[in-house]
């Protein structure tokens, strides 16, 4: 039954208990967990039903089908699950149901598309609460209907809070943020860049329990961050690895694991923008431009290897001039590729790539073909002259636009 939209998600196939021990040190439950208790009780109480509607103890529904919904659980989630049966025909419970939303809520995800009158069918749909960030990162309202058992309409409700335990935050005691990308120290961290680093950690989501189907990972963005106060005490940690696929963001504090977080994939743009990334520089990179590949769009490949064993990072696409063999610049222009441009790490000995595509006429070209690539990497001011390997294939068009990718780790 369930169909959360988040992430990559395919399956909810493991479980584990509810925590019944996340309590203070006066022995009362961690603050967190009441309001999160209290958020499910309240989104519960929010949940659409006819006035003629009958708390039912267990699953009403024929063939125990609404019962058969699995919701994986977790240390850090609230769950609440209530049945009802109503008397209307389950077209009109439908309807119902899908004509009075719960007051400040937002549709994630409906059986039909959303918006879309519903039908005799069973219905289910999805919807949040806002969060409060730092302390209840999620609040889910998940509603299903099938025929009851002897007529009528069976309705289920499932409350879903995800919360963060009190202490799982980073102190505002802290002074500097020490940085390490695959194990090589980068640029500290301070001032106004580390309170946003704060403030970005602490208002994270958790991630919800279950069985996630994650990109492939990438090595070569192993990062942790080591916060400590003025006196260089260790106050927390936090870290990210892009070799786990989903690269979510892992968070101790004072020696305390605390549970799994989104946004790890976003820490390395956080810290370039802070400057706390070393960038590549010239005397570390060997550029190279592949043989040019023939296809319905022609394509090759710029490779940036890292001839250094230090890590570096790069952001953007580089540019691309073509030169033939007495220097003359041939008449094609470049352009950036359509999509967001990652913060991308060169480990020792290890390349980065950009793609590079064009439409190229199949009629014989007047200009003579190009003998050199001047390639441009964002952030470093000399150019790279490329000689190219000369190739049956001409490189880019006789004339025109060469496009050109953001830089991405090389498979």
């Amino acid at each position: 039954m369930r169909a959360r939209l988040v992430g990559w998600i395919i399956a909810a196939l493991a479980a584990g208990g509810v925590s019944a021990v996340a309590v203070s040190a006066a022995g009362a439950p961690d603050a967190n967990l009441v309001a999160a208790r209290a958020a499910a009780q309240r989104i519960m109480s929010l949940t659409p039903l006819p006035p003629e509607a009958m708390p039912q103890p267990a699953d009403p529904s024929a063939g125990d089908m609404l019962g058969q919904s699995f919701h994986p659980r977790g240390a850090d989630q609230v769950l609440r699950t209530q049945y009802w049966t109503v008397s209307q025909a389950l077209g009109s419970v439908n309807a119902y149901i899908d004509g009075h939303p719960p007051t400040g809520s937002r549709l994630v995800f409906s059986q039909g598309s959303p918006g879309a009158a519903p039908g005799s069918s069973p219905w289910q749909e999805e919807r949040s609460f806002p969060a409060q960030a730092g302390r209840v990162t999620s609040e889910l309202l998940e509603i299903a209907t099938a025929p009851a058992t002897g007529g009528g309409t069976a309705v289920r409700a499932d409350a879903i809070v995800l919360w963060r335990p009190t202490w799982d935050q980073i102190p505002a005691s802290a002074r500097t943020a020490h940085v390490r990308l695959d194990g090589t120290a980068q640029r500290a961290i301070s001032g106004a860049a580390l309170t946003g680093l704060r403030a970005f950690v602490n208002a994270a989501d958790v991630v919800a329990p279950g069985v996630y189907a994650c990109p492939a990972g990438i090595p070569g963005q192993a990062i942790s961050v080591s916060f400590v106060d003025a006196r260089g005490r260790a106050l927390a940690r936090i870290g990210s690895d892009s070799a786990t696929g989903c690269q979510w963001l892992t968070a101790s504090v004072a020696g305390r694991r605390g549970p799994s977080l989104l946004g790890g994939s976003t820490l390395p743009s956080r810290l370039w923008a802070a400057g706390s990334l070393t960038r590549c520089s010239a005397r570390q990179l060997a550029v190279s431009v592949g043989a040019p590949s023939v296809g319905a769009q022609d394509s090759a490949t710029t490779r940036l290897r890292n001839v250094e064993r230090t890590p570096c990072s790069l952001k953007g696409a580089p540019t691309v001039e073509l030169l033939t063999a007495t220097g003359r610049r041939l008449p094609v222009a470049h352009s950036r590729m359509a999509g967001p441009a990652s913060v991308v790490t060169a480990t020792g000995r290890r390349a980065l790539s950009s793609d590079l595509l064009w439409r190229a006429s199949r009629r014989r070209c007047a200009l003579p073909p190009p003998a050199t690539a001047l390639i441009a990497v964002p952030g470093i001011a000399p150019r790279f002259a490329v000689a190219l390997t000369p190739s049956h294939h001409r490189l880019g068009p006789c004339s025109g636009r060469l496009e050109i990718s953001a830089l991405n780790e090389f498979g």
